[in-house]
């Protein structure tokens, strides 16, 4: 699954998928957890985009810098954020960091870009000083069901499922990197936003799989979709929640 992260679509990825403050305060708890207590001076987020989990790692972990690498330096000046974070053009299997030189690493879905993912956290166990953590936020078959306009945009539908890996998967790659103390959720999110909010996230393509999605099958998905949200609205039916996996490692 390929997208141009560099071109027009960097700003509507910024525009229409900021965390809602509910959100915000989920992942807070969440990530709060796995500092375990312990002093936080440097976080990697690797994949960062537009910085939409900076403010969290304040909210949970306090460091006093943020390393936020991505391959777009479009992505990354998305983000008007500039308060100890360090930007870094880099790739992911070729990452350009330290040994020994942070403390947590966050990986919101991007595992799935890499050629080799087992190498991949194993250089960020390298990152990593001994008792950090890594975290691996990423879809699977099971949480997908939860985006539910992917009903209906059936290449976007066969990118997503193509490529995100399964429990097992990831599990796998962090016992193989080496990694321990693996615990692995289900992050749920109940929506705040509303059906058009919804919708428009869609309509400007803010989801990567949807840059694939030739132009006649979006008109008639958007469609699709506009009109279902219409007839859970008028039933009253509730918004259908996110879930995502949350995976954590911890160096030896």
């Amino acid at each position: 699954m390929k997208t141009d992260y560099n071109a027009a679509f960097a700003p509507r990825y910024a525009q229409s998928r900021a965390l809602s403050r509910l959100a915000q305060q989920v992942w807070a708890v969440e990530l709060a957890r796995v500092a375990e207590g312990r002093r936080v001076s440097t976080v990697v987020d690797l994949g960062a985009g537009a910085g939409r989990f900076w403010p969290i790692f304040r909210r949970a972990w306090q460091p006093d810098t943020i390393v936020a690498v991505d391959t777009s330096l479009t992505m990354l000046g998305q983000s008007d954020d500039h308060t100890g974070v360090l930007r870094i053009v880099g790739d992911i299997d070729a990452l350009p960091l330290a040994s020994s030189s942070a403390d947590l690493c966050f990986c919101s879905m991007i595992l799935h870009y890499s050629v080799a993912t087992t190498r991949v956290l194993s250089r960020l166990q390298e990152v990593l000083r001994p008792g950090g953590a890594v975290c691996v936020r990423t879809g699977t078959p099971v949480t997908l069901g939860s985006f539910d306009f992917l009903r209906h945009f059936p290449t976007a539908k066969r990118a997503e499922f193509a490529v995100m890996p399964n429990r097992a998967e990831v599990e796998f790659w962090l016992e193989s990197a080496g990694f321990e103390q693996i615990d692995i959720r289900t992050v749920t999110i109940q929506p705040q936003e509303s059906r058009w909010a919804r919708l428009r996230k869609v309509w400007v393509r803010g989801f990567p799989s949807l840059q694939l999605v030739p132009r006649v099958e979006f008109a008639r998905g958007l469609a699709w979709y506009a009109a279902r949200l219409a007839w859970d609205a008028v039933r009253r039916q509730p918004i259908t929640s996110e879930a995502t996996l949350l995976a954590i490692g911890r160096r030896p």
